[in-house]
Order: C-alpha cells, then sequence, then structure tokens
C-alpha cells in the first residue's frame, strides 16, 4: 500500500492574485515556481500576503441615491458589463433610459462592491 501525502496551495501573482489551487504531492510543492504557497484560498475570498492567505478586505465604496462614494482609489466601476477606470472618490451614476442597472466597484485587493441603482 502506498500512502503519498499531498498538499494543496495556490499559485498568485506579484500582487497576490490568485491565480490557481492544485493538488501536488507535498515532496512536489517546491517544483511549483515561484509564488506559491500552501493552503486553500477563494480567489473572490482571499488573496496572498506577505507569504500568507488572507482574506480580501472590504471594500470601502457606498452608494447614496445615485452618487458611489468613498471609493478607493484607483478602482473599476463595471456597469452591466462595460468597465470605466476611476481615480474619484465620488462617482455621479445617470443612465441613458430607466431602469435598474448593476454596478461593481472593483479595487483589488478589496472585496467587489456591487450594487443596484434604479434611475427613474
Amino acid at each position: 500500500m502506498n500512502n503519498i501525502r499531498t498538499t494543496q496551495f495556490v499559485k498568485h501573482d506579484d500582487t497576490g492574485r490568485v491565480l490557481y489551487a492544485g493538488l501536488v504531492p507535498t515532496e512536489m510543492l517546491e517544483l511549483q515556481g515561484e509564488n506559491v504557497v500552501a493552503g486553500e484560498a477563494d480567489p473572490s475570498k482571499h488573496y496572498v500576503l506577505a507569504g500568507a492567505i488572507t482574506d480580501r478586505p472590504a471594500n470601502t465604496a457606498i452608494l447614496e441615491g445615485m452618487t458611489l462614494m468613498e471609493l478607493p482609489i484607483p478602482c473599476t466601476i463595471t456597469v452591466e458589463g462595460v468597465e470605466h477606470a476611476c481615480a474619484d472618490l465620488t462617482a455621479d451614476l445617470s443612465f441613458s433610459h430607466p431602469g435598474t442597472y448593476t454596478v461593481t466597484v472593483k479595487a483589488f485587493p478589496m472585496l467587489d462592491a456591487t450594487f443596484q441603482v434604479t434611475q427613474k
């Protein structure tokens, strides 16, 4: 009977963004290259900071009416799949047509903040 010990790992980029996860025999972990950390991570919830899998911090963005406030700088504001770069603390939202729109604020390593915005 062959008992091979395995280790779960994550590969990350230089910013700490988790690229993928894997499982290897423990003695092969160091052969996975640079930017590898033993453990489990969910890219939507974790990143790697100083060699440790860490919870991503909460996004500071808030929505008041039709204004996004306390935006992280820089960030990307995505409206219905279209990305807009932003380097301001606030962003006023307006749309060509009435309706409800999905707006997401992204600023890695922060968690994404998603809002539903209705324009009448």
